[in-house]
């Protein structure tokens, strides 16, 4: 497991219900238990090693989905599925 650091406040189930919904998909269950512990963050080391790939990954951050980390951060997995939803983004790729 993948463990950030400088987390976004906790978030509930029924907060990853509700992006569940909004997104219209149902996730992991991996996924939402990570999220219940770690809402976001910056994982320690960014390169983990896939052996199913045979390679290195780097991963840098992981979006909140529901607040965030403070005032200057980036926008929340929510925000960002509303603003792109709202500029029509969703339709002209898919």
């Amino acid at each position: 497991m993948i463990v950030p650091n400088n987390l976004a406040p906790s978030i509930t189930i029924g907060q990853v219900e509700n992006i569940e919904r909004i997104l219209g998909i149902t996730l992991p269950s991996d996924f939402k238990d990570h999220y219940l512990k770690y809402n976001g963050g910056f994982p320690i080391s960014d390169q983990y090693y896939s052996a199913e790939h045979d390679t290195f990954l780097s991963i840098n951050s992981f979006s909140p989905i529901h607040y965030k980390y403070n005032d200057l951060d980036d926008w929340t997995i929510e925000e960002s599925y509303k603003i792109f939803n709202l500029k029509n983004y969703f339709h002209k790729v898919l």
